[in-house]
């Protein structure tokens, strides 16, 4: 179950993840089109980790010990 909140918060925080790239990319690129390929770039891989992370959770059998 935690693996699952895990998850969630990482798709929480993919717009986060989008801002701050942009902020701390913008200087470095006058023109900008770097900038945004940068920032979905890098929410898409946040985001797809998130739920993989999810799916990892959904399909994980809980141990018999704990």
């Amino acid at each position: 179950m935690r693996r699952i909140w895990a998850g969630v918060i990482i798709l929480l925080l993919t717009p986060l993840v989008f801002f701050l790239t942009g902020v701390s990319v913008s200087p470095f690129d006058p023109g900008g089109f770097g900038t945004g390929m940068l920032m979905v770039a890098y929410s898409f891989f946040f985001a797809v980790n998130g739920i993989i992370i999810i799916i990892i959770g959904i399909f994980t059998k809980k141990s018999l010990n704990g």
